[in-house]
């Protein structure tokens, strides 16, 4: 590597872990200096347990957390007395504890009995419990009337002889004096979280509300029988939860109640994550202990948000620097600007990667809950993997110097090398097929014959004027018709294969559609004077470009692929070959073992073979032949489901060749690009999942208020990938492809269109295999508006939903929070690619075609021996000056 890459990677290092550390600033608060806490309430159900479902601790475990809160308190309260949790007060004795037990009164009388009837108990035999709780915001629940109430009350206090209680909210005493009157003391709680207060007015609010139930009972004693903090959880109102906020307020509560003499519990002894549940996120996070036992926080000292964001910081900088470097060790040419935009990448992936662990370390999640982070982590990972992939690619393409690997046209040869040119064909207009025809006829080369193969045309009139016209082409030309023939278009050009001259050195292979420059054979053949030569591939490319928006809208997004993607892969000789304008040397593809029929991109599947047989490939951006583009929407669809489908198809049976190169002459290069370059597709699928999950979210969203929308973490990745991809494709397009600012925007529309597409096919080629091949029509009539609207049908049904999920969240969640505000963003950004596809075929359907076609089959009436017009050469990389 170059100095100044060294440079660059310490300063990013450098600026990462100043990043880390400026946003893990520690915060201050005032010091709690007064030893023990005076109460804490305490439910001992761990990691796992939830009271719901009767999972209860055992009486070891409850044993060992006393022993730990008897250095953090002298008094604790409960909430049952159920079970193993009536032994509380006994083992808590023994530890030096007091207790004020609760009996939980719900809706189920002959449970209230039973809890009632252990309290008793407990309160007559029990010496360290000096006051009782009869039901624990009974009222608040409504799962009892307050005349009922007291009864269980009076019942409770007419067997035992000490204090009797219950527990609510500051505004169901003032709202019940009745109640206060039938209890010994006031068991208040005051949540200042819950109610939407801010922080930093907590303690003064607490203490407000106490005055005012105070004031309201004046003969009667005050414990604030529950306050506290969260350390997690949605923003409630202008309450927003923390480490920092929790820790800060319990500090000040409590040197402001010993100052005051109050008679409190804090809420709680230990994070209790069954909560997350019923309450939402915040539920779980009002421990002093984490749900694994481990004390969240000092009393004293400066307090940061998490103690151990050094190490995350440090494993941060560690994934961005790793892939940074062996990406600059491996480009000596790259510049200035490729190794900044490669660090910015690959760090900026890293902390991404890094706080989504972090985020998920630190949660306690519910099952249903668990399967959606997950459905949604991993959706992220693929997306921040995209965009990693998605900066390489652009380093590569703008700032690593000249190409090396130059294919133009090749020195004419002595003795030509003979060409077998093979044309399959199915279900083709005649007279699309003849034009193609004639522009093979029309070769500038000596040495070459055409075999065209129609199969599984059932019509006669489609295919007998094809032979009849390569009779009138003469003896070069041969036509084989098959009623029936296996294998699609491989079954068609392996029977090619079988009648090729055994003479012929070279196989080329165009679509029924493509009308080729007459020096497409005398410019490329000379490239297999290089004996390690297998495959010449020249870039498709259509003539129809000016019919209408819808197909220039394709012609660009289809340029992207030809003259930015394969244009970089041509560099690590990992080009992706297709079964247009392609040239394979014949012993080469024997020695592959022919087309593969098992795979419907056949094409793609052969030149990895090429490559792990240790064939080299020659790509040219130069244009040397135009087919024309799918007249439909739903045509356009089907073309690009066959080629992703067929990409998984050939991941999933080569799989253990791109983790390892297996038995094979694949470079580590080559490997990466054929991964890198099927990778979008795979992001197009977690795109489809993650938007899937996001709608059952929002639902359970704007239903349930409880409900925390995710981390703003989870949500950048999403917002981070579109934003990138997109503005990777617009400014790539700009300094790589010569069109205008409509043309790109045309392109990126066109792009966005087939995300759907794309991972339906991808999430359908992991799960099946034998996906029917299917050709692409070519010269239909245009569709009308309804019929269009029907080709996106998928597309529209998904758009409405996002579009109503959006609204229905909106309207549910008023007022909106920062995190409502994105997630409201990212539903947005998800139903983008959806709009692009409705808009796409609208296009189609109301496109005015520029130049109306005058045969019957809509091609342009040229005389059947007509000659084509060579192609223009198009720039290959302008950003580099290297042209093909």
């Amino acid at each position: 590597m170059k100095y100044i890459s060294y440079l660059v990677l310490l300063i990013a290092t450098v600026a990462s872990l100043a990043t880390w550390s400026f946003v893990n600033q520690p915060a201050t608060a005032p010091d709690w200096t007064g030893g023990t806490l005076t109460g804490l309430s305490y439910s001992p159900y761990g990691a796992g347990q939830d009271p719901v479902d009767g999972d209860m601790p055992t009486a070891e475990m409850i044993g060992r957390d006393l022993d730990l809160l008897r250095g953090q308190t002298t008094a604790i309260r409960t909430y049952s007395v159920d079970g193993v949790l009536r032994d509380i007060p006994s083992m808590a004795a023994d530890r030096g504890l007091s207790v004020m037990p609760g009996a939980w009164i719900g809706p189920d009388k002959e449970s209230n009995r039973r809890e009632t009837d252990n309290l008793i108990q407990i309160a007559q035999h029990e010496s360290n419990v000096r006051r009782v709780l009869v039901g624990n915001e009974s009222l608040l629940r409504k799962d009892i009337s307050p005349e009922a109430l007291i009864v269980e009350i009076n019942r409770v206090r007419s067997r035992t002889r000490i204090p009797v209680s219950t527990a609510e909210t500051w505004d169901i005493w003032l709202a019940n004096p009745a109640l206060a009157a039938a209890v010994d003391f006031i068991g208040v709680q005051v949540l200042p979280y819950w109610e939407g207060i801010p922080a930093e007015e907590a303690v003064r609010y607490t203490f407000a509300r106490l005055a005012e139930v105070k004031a309201a009972y004046p003969g009667k004693h005050i414990v604030l029988t529950e306050t506290g903090w969260p350390s997690k959880g949605r923003k409630n109102q202008q309450a927003e939860a923390s480490r920092i906020l929790q820790v800060t307020f319990l500090r000040q509560f409590a040197n402001a109640a010993a100052a005051r003499n109050l008679d409190y519990y804090i809420i709680e002894a230990f994070d209790q994550p069954w909560k997350v549940s019923p309450e939402g996120l915040a539920g779980g996070y009002w421990g002093i202990f984490d749900a694994d036992r481990q004390l969240k926080f000092s009393w004293s000292g400066p307090v940061l948000e998490n103690d151990n964001w050094l190490h995350w910081a440090q494993l941060a900088a560690l994934l961005g620097l790793l892939p940074a470097a062996a990406y600059m060790a491996r480009r000596p040419d790259l510049q200035l600007g490729g190794m900044v935009l490669t660090s910015v990448n690959s760090y900026a992936t890293a902390t991404m990667l890094v706080l989504l662990l972090m985020t998920m370390a630190g949660l306690y999640l519910t099952v249903a809950q668990s399967v959606l982070w997950g459905v949604l982590l991993a959706s992220a990972l693929f997306l921040l993997v995209g965009v990693f992939i998605d900066g390489l690619e652009a380093s590569d393409l703008l700032w690593n110097g000249d190409m090396q690997r130059h294919f133009g046209p090749g020195r004419p040869e002595a003795r030509p090398r003979m060409v077998s040119i093979h044309v399959a064909i199915c279900k083709e207009p005649p007279e699309m097929v003849r034009r193609t025809l004639s522009a093979l006829a029309a070769l500038d080369y000596p040495n070459f014959e055409v075999i065209v193969v129609d199969n599984n045309t059932p019509d006669p009139a489609m295919w007998k004027p094809v032979e009849a016209y390569c009779q009138v082409l003469g003896s070069r030309f041969r036509f084989i018709h098959r009623d029936t023939l296996p294998g699609y278009k491989a079954g068609a050009l392996n029977l090619a294969l079988s009648e090729t001259a055994p003479e012929a050195e070279i196989i080329a292979v165009i679509d029924s559609d493509y009308v080729v420059a007459s020096n497409w054979l005398a410019d490329l053949t000379p490239h297999f004077a290089d004996p390690e030569i297998g495959l010449v591939q020249a870039p498709q490319d259509y003539s129809d470009l000016a019919e209408n928006r819808f197909k220039a809208s394709c012609y660009w997004e289809y340029k992207g692929f030809f003259h930015i993607g394969m244009v970089r892969r041509n560099e690590a000789d990992a080009i992706i070959q297709h079964g247009t304008m392609t040239m394979v040397r014949q012993t080469a593809l024997r020695q592959a073992g022919g087309w593969a029929e098992w795979c419907i991109t056949e094409d793609a599947e052969l030149g990895l073979q090429l490559a792990s047989l240790g064939w080299k490939s020659a790509y040219t951006a130069r244009s040397y032949g135009k087919g024309v583009m799918p007249d439909t929407m739903r045509a356009y669809k089907m073309q690009r489901l066959r080629w992703a489908y067929g990409a998984v198809q050939i991941m999933k049976r080569h799989w253990r060749w791109f983790l390892t190169g297996g038995n094979t002459k694949l470079t580590p290069a080559q490997r990466f690009h054929y991964v890198a370059g099927w990778l979008p597709w795979l992001t197009d699928a977690a795109g489809l999942i993650f938007t899937v999950a996001a709608l059952v979210w929002t639902v359970l969203l704007a239903t349930m208020r409880d409900m925390d929308t995710p981390p703003v973490v989870v949500l950048v990745p999403a917002l981070g990938a579109f934003i990138f991809r997109q503005w990777r494709v617009l400014f790539l397009y700009r300094r790589t492809v010569a069109c205008t600012a409509q043309n790109r925007w045309g392109a990126a529309l066109a792009g966005l269109a087939l995300n759907h597409t794309v991972a339906k096919a991808v999430l359908q080629g992991l799960v099946t295999s034998g996906c029917p091949y299917q050709r692409t029509p070519k010269k239909r009539s245009g569709p009308q508006l309804f019929q269009a609207i029907t080709m996106a049908d998928e597309e529209t049904f998904l758009l409405a939903m996002l579009t109503g999920a959006a609204i229905l969240y909106a309207v549910m969640r008023a007022p909106l929070e920062l995190a409502d505000g994105l997630w409201l963003a990212a539903l947005c950004v998800m139903a983008l690619p959806y709009a692009a596809a409705l808009a796409l075929t609208v296009i189609n359907a109301t496109a005015t075609s520029a130049t109306r076609d005058k045969s019957s089959d809509g091609l342009l009436n040229l005389p059947h021996d007509a000659t084509p017009v060579n192609a223009e050469p198009e720039r290959a990389s302008a950003a580099r000056g290297a042209t093909n």
